[in-house]
């Protein structure tokens, strides 16, 4: 640190000589008359030397974490401050253009040279200082501005003297802090710029510093600029892009000079991209990086493809670090390009470094916490750019808020600089979002998190908006899959990461991913974890890393698809027929008893929740198939809550007042994992009940208008609700929107209520197995009547509408086409190959908006043979096949397929083991066998259907309040084209899937030794002889 020095150096500033100010006196004349005195003592205004946005990057990555002053103040050095207060700086104003314009400068390069502090009684405030050409340029500058104001030097001044400097932030006092932040600072040394105007500054409502007028220091020219100004060079300060480093064996690192070769047309740009995303652990457990680095490096070396261009973003880097990964010769040789060098200053303990095989520019996008922020760069070489991030850590309910105000503002960033740009916008990096849905509900058991927090970590990562690279490219692999695959941080098997500290349990976690947005297409040609342990069982992070390669296709594959969304809107096929259906579903039908009980019984919920004060303001409206009129006696009923409280407040205030009341209660769960739900049962029907907050909506209702009328009619607040609300909200919206445009709706009702006796019949009807729901029916229905042609159909049967659904859907081509409503087409909807078949809700966002997302590849395969014999039956008018008892189609099963997996579930000493024990067992294994559908789907040769209904087996003992024993079945079929050696290959294969399902379910939350015990295995087609359904 050096002293700040006092001395004059003459000649440097002159002055015109123009007599007495005659204006300047006209202006006193004015203040005088108000009865205003000028003095310099608001802190409301001030005139400064600001530092351009050019010479910021450095300076502002040191104020943003240490200058408690950063977003208040642009990077400044004060001339005068306090100044006059707001009410007179535009009679002062005048006054000090004019001072101005008569001081010449020979001079007005501005140089910071040194690192100063001053101490105060708590802490020490540490800045640069101006060299002592300058700082004399700068001290008499002020001097002839305040004798312009007929002031004394000293005026405005803490101690009498006038020390210009410009902040960098504040320090403790404690010896080792301040010093190594001065020795930080020094990085910044040797600014300089040429000083051309002044700013004059004021301050807003909100505290911040504002620039409303420039006064010039070009002699020959006089400048008035504005507020456009001030904001014009705002904007280059928040969105300045800088050129990337490049490695050269004779100059090191050092800013890279664009060549003619960088400039690469947009047509030219490659359309694949390598990205690699790894954290590399800055805080060790006695492992140090010099240790770790090797194995960092081997990792890397073992992902890296030579012939792509690649990008390689790594988090948590220190000072140390990247002065080891810049020193190293593989990073130099591999990845000359990178945003930092050895001299570049680091904003942070933990840092993100991004390099590249090909130049780029970047730049920092800052997130509301004073250390976060997203390092973006863009390739030169490519049409990519990539957003390498570090969330926030920790699930606790401020830190998953941060994190979602982090991902929020850099979505928004992203979208608009892709609108303007035209790049394809990619995140990288460290998520510290917990991926495994046992955490999440643990956390809310133990309090660490809310309800409310819950739903947002499962909805962080909009699903409609970006596609995750692993979720994408994982469809294409054999073997199984669960919810801990792809997992980055596993303290099961990386020893670092068992060092460190854990969420609220020892799952493996997803924190790491790669995203691009869904609407671009991008496909995952591959996608890798490395970094897993060697042969020693060593890691060189905590976390493993992760890489993809993503391609962009081509505007021609575009036109296909729309191409094909072309054919897909072609006239159905009418199949007349006018027998009567009434008959068969008379003995199933409601009657108009059943419907007034339910009708008393939504009254009666109604009156419940607004018993409570907080709650008086709610309404009820009912879903899916009660309000389609599609319903069963022994159907639930699902309706949606319209309320102003917060979702959380009101989850914990219905959950109050229902569980006193119910015949039968159950906590909140999820559909899809993203919408709550609330399961309570009231004069023995069961309701399901969605909440959305949307006080908007109440207000806007009309009095006069029926609120369901209102939601559908008058949509502007549609506009203004968070996904959170839309998503249940939109729920209600397609069942409106079916109920309003749907012609025939007398024989839409018949058919859905057939075709969904059919499918129970037949084992179809069951969305938690992967099968059909009433949702999908009531969309799959909507395609085919709104396609029929009305220039030939001017009527349509029940019975004919059957008819058509089953010849359609039989030759539908489950795997290309998707199933939509006519009206509206979401033309820019891009299916992955994770789904097999795609159902489109109407209206977005919603909990998924591919309803059938839970479907597998067996899926479409059973629902293609199952329609395609039904439609067989039909035209023989076997219309009594169609409803055959549930126990001759088990017959029909199992006599189908030749093996079979067998899950066993038995249970003793029930009472002990509590009132839900055995529902929340049966449930757990129900809610997971769609994930090992999917993962017998990926192996090849093999065709499997699971039979969605418990059974029992006659040589059992009967199942008593005590105990029970219980089984599901999953029939297989190897395809004809598979050979011995193949088979079992298969046959192993096979096995380990069910052992990977057993494994999973003893790790489950639900799951007690002391009570239950869950056997998964293969087994042959006599094993199931004694099989029936489980009474």
């Amino acid at each position: 640190m050096k002293r700040i020095s006092r001395h004059v150096m003459p000649g440097l500033i002159r002055f015109r000589d123009q007599g007495p100010h005659r204006r300047n006196f006209s202006r006193f004349t004015q203040i005088m008359e108000s009865g205003s005195k000028i003095s310099l003592d608001s802190t409301a205004t001030a005139v400064a030397l600001l530092l351009p946005p050019s010479e910021s990057t450095n300076i502002d990555s040191i104020r943003r974490v240490h200058d408690r002053a950063f977003h208040k103040w642009p990077p400044h050095i004060n001339v005068l401050y306090p100044c006059v207060r707001p009410e007179q700086l535009s009679i002062v104003l005048p006054i000090l253009r004019e001072a101005v314009k008569q001081i010449v400068l020979p001079h007005r390069s501005m140089v910071l040279d040194r690192v100063g502090t001053f101490t105060h009684r708590r802490n020490a405030t540490v800045f640069l200082q101006p060299s002592d050409e300058s700082e004399v340029a700068i001290s008499e500058l002020r001097s002839r501005l305040v004798k312009a104001l007929g002031l004394s030097d000293d005026v405005g001044t803490h101690d009498g003297i006038y020390r210009p400097h410009l902040t960098l932030g504040q320090a403790s006092l404690n010896s080792k802090s301040l010093e190594k932040f001065v020795e930080k600072c020094g990085s910044t040394v040797g600014v300089r710029w040429e000083a051309s105007e002044l700013a004059v500054l004021r301050r807003k409502p909100a505290g911040e510093m504002e620039v409303v007028d420039y006064l010039s220091l070009e002699s020959d020219n006089i400048s008035s600029a504005n507020q456009e100004k001030s904001a014009e060079n705002s904007e280059k300060v928040n969105s300045v892009w800088s050129e990337c480093f490049h490695y050269s064996s004779e100059h090191m690192w050092t800013r890279h000079q664009t060549t003619e070769a960088d400039n690469t047309s947009e047509r030219s740009r490659p359309s694949r991209l390598s990205i690699l995303s790894y954290n590399l652990l800055a805080d060790t457990f006695g492992c140090s990086f010099d240790d770790r680095l090797p194995l960092i490096i081997e990792a890397i070396q073992k992902t890296t493809r030579n012939e792509l261009d690649e990008v390689l973003c790594l988090q948590e880097i220190s000072s140390h670090m990247m002065v080891k990964i810049l020193g190293h010769p593989f990073f130099q040789q591999r990845y000359p390009f990178c945003s930092h060098a050895s001299s570049s200053t680091l904003e942070n303990h933990l840092n993100l470094f991004t390099l590249s095989t090909r130049p780029f520019d970047f730049m920092f996008h800052h997130f509301e916490e004073r250390h976060k922020s997203a390092l973006i760069v863009r390739p030169r070489s490519s049409m990519f750019q990539i957003a390498n991030i570090h969330l926030t850590a920790a699930l606790k309910d401020d830190m998953v808020a941060a994190k979602r105000r982090q991902l929020s503002s850099l979505t928004a960033f992203l979208n608009e600089n892709a609108k303007n740009s035209g790049r394809l916008p990619v995140i990288a990096g460290d998520f510290n979002l917990a991926s495994s849905s046992i955490t999440i509900d643990l956390a809310v058991k133990k309090g660490d998190i809310s309800l409310a927090t819950s739903i947002v970590t499962r909805t962080l990562v909009d699903p409609e908006m970006w596609s995750d690279a692993f979720d994408v490219f994982s469809d294409s692999k054999e073997g199984p899959l669960s919810e801990d695959d792809g997992a980055t941080f596993d303290v099961q098997v990386n020893p670092l990461a068992a060092e460190s500290n854990a969420p609220a349990d020892q799952r493996p976690q997803r924190y790491d991913r790669i995203l691009f947005r869904k609407v671009d297409s991008l496909q995952v040609e591959d996608f890798c974890i490395f970094g897993q342990p060697n042969e020693e069982g060593r890691c060189g992070s905590d976390h493993f890393g992760i890489a993809a390669v993503l391609h962009a296709p081509s505007k021609k594959a575009d036109e296909n698809e729309t191409t094909a969304h072309a054919r897909e809107r072609q006239h159905i096929s009418y199949i007349q027929d006018d027998r009567i259906l009434e008959l068969q579903l008379l003995p199933f039908l409601p009657s108009e008893e059943d419907h007034e009980l339910r009708k008393r019984s939504i009254s009666k919920l109604t009156r419940i929740l607004r018993s409570d004060a907080r709650l008086s303001d709610v309404a009820v409206v009912p879903l899916g198939s009660f309000a389609l009129g599609t319903y069963f006696a022994d159907s639930d009923v699902d309706v949606l809550i319209i309320g102003s409280l917060p979702i959380s407040a009101f989850f914990n205030v219905s959950i109050l007042r229902l569980s006193n009341v119910a015949e039968r209660f159950r906590g909140v769960h999820y559909i899809n994992s993203l919408v709550p739900v609330i399961e309570v049962e009231l004069d023995n029907i069961k309701f399901d009940i969605q909440y959305c907050q949307a006080p908007q909506i109440l207000e806007q209702q009309s009095s006069s208008t029926d609120l369901v009328d209102e939601l559908f009619i008058n949509q502007r607040w549609a506009l203004t609700l968070p996904p959170a609300a839309m998503r249940p909200l939109n729920t209600f919206r397609d069942t409106m929107h079916l109920l309003r445009t749907i012609d025939y709706k007398e024989a839409f009702q018949q058919a859905h209520r057939y075709l969904s006796l059919y499918l129970r019949r037949r084992g179809l009807y069951s969305v938690k197995f992967g099968y059909l729901g009433g949702v999908h029916l009531s969309l799959m229905l909507n395609h085919v009547i709104k396609r029929l042609d009305p220039t030939v159909v001017t009527s349509i049967t029940a019975a004919g509408l059957v008819r058509t659904f089953v010849e359609y859907y039989a030759n539908f081509a489950w795997s290309s086409a998707s199933i939509y409503d006519p009206n509206h087409p979401h033309l820019n909807y891009r299916r992955t190959v994770r789904e097999p078949i795609v159902i489109l809700a109407i209206h977005s966002p919603t909990a998924r908006l591919n309803v059938s997302s839970s479907c597998s590849k067996f899926s479409a395969c059973t629902l293609s043979a199952e329609f395609k014999l039904a439609a067989e039956k039909l035209r023989s008018a076997d219309w009594t096949w169609m409803l055959r008892s549930r126990d001759a189609v088990l017959d029909d099963f199992v006599t189908k397929f030749r093996s079979f997996i067998t899950i066993t579930i038995d249970m003793w000493d029930l009472p002990k083991a509590g009132m839900s024990f055995r529902r929340d067992i049966f449930g757990s294994i129900e809610s997971r066998i769609p994930s090992m559908m999917v993962n017998l789907s990926r192996i090849t040769g093999l065709h499997g259907q699971a039979w969605p209904f418990r059974l029992s087996s006659f040589r059992d003992e009967v199942e008593t309040e005590k105990q029970s024993r219980s089984y599901y079945i999953i029939g297989l079929l190897v395809l004809p084209h598979i050979d011995t050696v193949d088979r079992k290959l298969l046959q192993s294969k096979v096995i380990q899937a069910s052992q990977a399902f057993e494994a999973m379910m003893r790790q489950s939350e639900t799951y007690n030794e002391n009570h239950v015990w869950i056997n998964v295995e293969p087994a042959s087609q006599k094993k199931l002889a004694d099989m029936r359904l489980h009474n």
